[in-house]
């Protein structure tokens, strides 16, 4: 099983930025997703890595 921040350490994903400052990078990632559209959340499975653009988030 891999976690978020054994993922974050490969290059492919290595110069993503996680905004979330309590985000729990130990939790096990079963799937990765990909969307522009925020409001998809609500229908992905658990334990996914969601990535976005970002354009819908702010700081």
């Amino acid at each position: 099983m891999t976690t978020m921040s054994e993922l974050l350490l490969t290059p492919r994903f290595s110069n993503i930025e996680v905004i979330n400052e309590a985000a729990n990078l130990d939790n096990v990632v079963d799937t990765i997703e990909i969307s522009e559209t925020p409001d998809v959340v609500a229908y992905l499975p658990k334990n996914t890595f969601f990535v976005n653009h970002g354009d819908g988030f702010s700081k």
